[in-house]
């Protein structure tokens, strides 16, 4: 099934259910969906197309976290909790840390590059299984 009809299926089924914050989370989602589909009619890249959005959702929710527990905001903290945990279904798993920095280094030692730019070697390598912070991270930190 695709990535977009798995997300409608599970949206019209909490609809079923009752399930009123995983409906308004996967709306929203599907919405964000539907304006990069519209302004990027190539088919081919629609799975891609989804992923890029809900990687940038989860972004979104990862900030709201850290933001809200900083000034006390519990409750929103909270709902963003639900809706980056929603979200991350959808995503592919990522990487713990030591695959990553198994493979920078791998990569690093068959490239011979440093910096920024074995940063992006590594991102294109890896696909998206990694997060990207965490790559620039590793690499800033023992490859700069």
């Amino acid at each position: 099934m695709a990535l977009k009809d798995q997300i409608r299926s599970e949206m019209l089924q909490a609809q079923k259910e009752g399930k009123a914050d995983l409906v308004r989370t996967l709306k929203f989602v599907w919405s964000e969906i539907g304006y990069v589909l519209m302004e990027n009619k190539d088919s081919k890249k629609e799975d891609e197309l989804i992923l890029g959005v809900l990687k940038k959702e989860a972004k979104k929710r990862k900030e709201a976290i850290e933001i809200f527990g900083k000034v006390g905001e519990k409750e929103r903290v909270k709902d963003n909790e639900f809706e980056l945990k929603t979200i991350e279904a959808y995503l592919p798993k990522q990487m713990g840390e030591e695959e990553v920095k198994k493979e920078i280094a791998k990569i690093a030692k068959e490239s011979g590059k440093k910096g920024g730019v074995l940063i992006g070697e590594v991102m294109k390598a890896l696909k998206g299984e990694a997060d990207g912070g965490l790559v620039a991270r590793i690499v800033n930190q023992e490859y700069a």
